[in-house]
């Protein structure tokens, strides 16, 4: 398997995505066993007009079911865990855009997880930083398009969190989706006045 057959199959249109030779490796072992498990629901279906159901291992539906996590183990290989499965992040867009920002932090030093949750109208990331226990949260497109009333949106969001997990009033800020580096060069910045701030705090605290 090569990369644009991946990118096919994984529905990615960003000709820019790669893929290392590991994964694609993996992915075509996993499609592999997807397509083996296709035809034995053929034949399990042709076994059981013929009545001879003895012969079925398992039915049907459980191989679909064993298909499906196949997939989604595809995808996440694909994006590192970087995936979201609700409906309304958008997957096709949300996994791409969470992938590319969760490697340019990690390509800083940053650590990086899936703070995806179900609730929230996109699915996001946290970069972690040491002073003073604080996180940003960057929520990514979940379309291409602003539409308000549809609740999409196609800009990232950065939100950055105290210890209590609240928003920092005045250090919210939006970014288009070509500007990654900006967002990366934006929550240094952060990083740095948090990190003078808190050792501040530190030090009043400590006299």
């Amino acid at each position: 398997m090569n990369t644009k057959e991946a990118l096919k199959l994984l529905n990615i249109t960003d000709d820019q995505f790669e893929l290392s030779v590991e994964k694609l490796n993996k992915i075509q072992g996993i499609r592999e066993y997807i397509d083996e498990s296709e035809k034995y629901i053929t034949k399990s279906h042709r076994l059981l007009f013929l009545k001879n159901s003895a012969t079925i291992v398992l039915t049907a539906k459980e191989v679909e079911k064993n298909i499906q996590q196949a997939k989604n183990e595809i995808v996440d290989i694909a994006f590192d865990g970087y995936t979201t499965w609700y409906k309304s992040h958008n997957s096709d867009i949300a996994n791409v855009a969470m992938y590319k920002l969760a490697m340019a932090f990690k390509d800083e030093g940053y650590h990086v997880w899936n703070s995806t949750y179900g609730n929230d109208i996109c699915a996001s990331i946290y970069v972690e930083i040491d002073e003073c226990d604080s996180k940003i949260q960057i929520f990514v497109p979940n379309s291409t398009e602003d539409n308000m009333d549809n609740e999409d949106f196609c800009d990232y969001y950065v939100s950055p969190k105290d210890i209590e997990d609240e928003a920092i009033d005045g250090d919210m800020k939006f970014f288009q989706p070509h500007e990654i580096s900006e967002i990366v060069s934006y929550v240094k910045a952060l990083h740095a006045m948090y990190k003078a701030t808190c050792k501040v705090r530190n030090n009043s605290w400590n006299k």
